[in-house]
């Protein structure tokens, strides 16, 4: 934006694609929107346009005010008829209904309603100018000239937005800005394949595949990638990736890999390519963790104050790191398949999901602090690692008896789509534990499955800006793993009194015991005589 500014002046920008899809900050500029902008003001200044065209032709004041009335006022009902005749249906309520408006509006400009009712033909609408025109000396060429220019204002509004003749293509060709997706910014309706712009920024840029790259990258004279290839890797359907695996015999890790970690790490991205090292969504104790864990303890952070009054939150988040283990569960902690999929779910951490949430939910300084609070649409994230324990979740919360309040401020998703997302507070569900991996310390190991790729780790902790709660296991992760190198860094900020560990069990009994001094028994009416 600063390269329009030097020159003191706003770009033009154009949003293209599907509008519920696009951030709200963004659909004002939706082509849509922008699209009907150009009507509504054409629409409101045509009465104008006419009246500067009738000056021109030197029709008189009073002529000029007739015939823009009959252009912009009658005609549109005579259109709404001839297409409800042109319609197949039993319309003749509704004709009626317009013929008696028709009346009225042309008795408005002094003129009989004629009595043919053939609305398929122009001639009807023809004769009621024919009579605006006798009342004055003007020959019938200059009225002709200006009913021709409305009828081009009427075409162009008809025609603005057809197969024909797309505005969108139009908007997206003059635009100083134009945004959209990889792919739907190479649809060829746009026709933006064919221009040439002079800078191409692409972000998320390490979540692209190559074709999805190529589309933008084409039609630039200067192109800039801007991602984190430590992140989210382009998405493949998995029964691709394995028989890409099983038949070039490539590892798995190399076809994930993103085409932008490959340039970064090429000699030409480490001549031409930076790194951002600052981050200002975590608080400095959650991006510690992050830093440590996946940037090798370089990142900084710039974030000190928190987004929510520390002063509102329940005891259980007082300070900005929290692990719920759920190790001392044994077996009861450990994972199980989902029903109906692939997926896996842990009933375990949902209990610990729900039990977190009655603690958000009957702490009434955070409830005052929801009802106030427009900042965030919905401020607390619940991010699962699998999608069968979304679901779970998603199922559980109507059932929770939690408070409407609380849980319409509460987002639900998996790891795979919170990528660029962000939330104050995150409760990430690891929903991963076993006993099936390597046994170090006489004791087996989690098998980690797809929670072995740092990437997608480091996307579900990064997502928290002031609290960050992690549930699951903590202590038996195989050392060289992401979590491994996690639950290490938590440690560190755990001894230095940023970070707090409960233990799931203990909780979970506490709860229960509180739970019957203050729940009174049901009578059933035994023992009554």
């Amino acid at each position: 934006m600063q390269l329009f500014r030097q020159e003191r002046d706003e770009p033009s920008i154009v949003r293209v694609g599907q509008e519920g899809a696009i951030s709200s900050d963004l659909r004002p500029f939706h082509s849509d929107r922008v699209e009907a902008s150009f009507k509504d003001k054409f629409r409101a200044e045509l009465r104008e346009r006419l009246e500067q065209v009738g000056a021109r032709l030197g029709l008189g004041a009073e002529l000029i005010t007739r015939l823009t009335f009959a252009e912009t006022t009658i005609r549109p009902v005579v259109d709404r008829l001839q297409h409800l005749t042109a319609a197949s249906g039993d319309f003749a309520g509704r004709a009626e209904a317009l013929c008696t408006t028709l009346a009225n509006l042309c008795g408005k400009v002094g003129v009989n309603t004629p009595e043919s009712r053939d609305w398929s033909d122009d001639q009807w609408y023809r004769d009621v100018l024919e009579q605006i025109g006798r009342d004055y000396d003007v020959s019938p060429d200059r009225i002709a000239r200006f009913l021709a220019v409305a009828k081009l204002s009427r075409d162009w509004l008809g025609s603005i937005s057809t197969r024909q003749r797309s505005f969108e293509s139009f908007l997206a060709g003059t635009r100083r800005i134009v945004a959209g997706t990889c792919v739907g910014l190479g649809r060829s309706s746009l026709g933006l394949t064919q221009n040439r712009f002079d800078l191409v920024v692409v972000d998320e840029a390490a979540r692209c595949t190559a074709s999805e790259l190529a589309v933008p990258m084409q039609s630039g004279r200067w192109i800039v990638l801007v991602g984190d290839q430590l992140q989210l890797e382009p998405h493949h359907r998995p029964d691709v990736v394995m028989a890409v695996e099983r038949q070039a015999q490539i590892a798995k890790r190399e076809i994930l890999k993103s085409d932008f970690e490959r340039v970064f790490k090429s000699k030409y991205g480490k001549a031409s390519g930076q790194t951002l090292l600052q981050q200002y969504r975590m608080l400095p104790a959650i991006g510690r963790v992050v830093s440590q864990a996946f940037y090798n303890g370089q990142l900084s952070h710039a974030r000190g104050e928190p987004v929510i009054p520390p002063s509102v939150l329940p005891p259980i988040v007082s300070t900005p790191l929290v692990w719920v283990a759920t190790d001392a569960l044994g077996a009861e902690g450990f994972q199980r398949p989902a029903a109906d999929s692939r997926s896996l779910v842990n009933e375990s951490e949902v209990d610990a999901v729900m039990a977190i949430l009655r603690d958000f939910d009957t702490h009434e300084p955070f409830h005052a602090w929801l009802q106030e609070q427009d900042r965030f649409q919905e401020p607390i994230g619940i991010i699962c690692t699998y999608a069968a324990q979304r679901e779970f979740i998603r199922r559980r919360l109507p059932a929770s008896g939690l408070t409407s309040r609380l849980r319409e401020n509460c987002k639900v998703d998996t790891v795979d789509s919170y990528q660029g997302k962000q939330n104050a507070i995150v409760i990430l569900s690891l929903v991963r534990n076993n006993s099936e991996g390597t046994f170090a310390r006489d004791a087996a190991t989690i098998r980690p499955g797809f929670m072995d790729r740092p990437n997608r780790i480091n996307v579900a902790l990064s997502r928290a800006m002031d609290r960050l709660v992690i549930i699951g296991a903590m202590d038996r992760w195989m050392s060289g793993t992401p979590m491994h190198a996690v639950s290490a860094a938590f440690r560190v900020e755990q001894a230095a009194g940023n970070a707090r560990v409960l233990n799931a069990a203990a909780m979970g009994a506490a709860r229960s015991s509180a739970a019957e001094k203050h729940v009174p028994r049901r009578h059933t009416g035994r023992g009554r005589r």
